[in-house]
């Protein structure tokens, strides 16, 4: 993955579980989460242009890499509780 590219998992005010926030730089551009028995990708609004533009393999490796840290980490939550 692009150094560029990152990602944190977070617990958020505003989503039931962990999330993974998918991070260009300093500024998120989507966040994965679960809705359900459902992973959910939220795209967020680039504050700079009208649209991201970033390398379609580093987003896809992102984005796969969030989803498997997410499920990872939300299996150890519930374990923990």
């Amino acid at each position: 993955m692009n150094k560029k590219m990152t990602i944190t998992i977070a617990s958020v005010p505003d989503r039931e579980g962990l999330v993974a926030e998918l991070w260009h730089c300093d500024e998120q551009w989507g966040e994965i989460f679960q809705e359900g028995e459902d992973l959910r990708l939220a795209l967020c609004p680039n504050p700079n242009q009208t649209f991201w533009n970033f390398d379609a393999e580093d987003a896809a490796n992102a984005i796969r890499e969030a989803k498997e840290r997410l499920l990872d980490d939300e299996m150890r939550f519930s374990e923990a509780a």
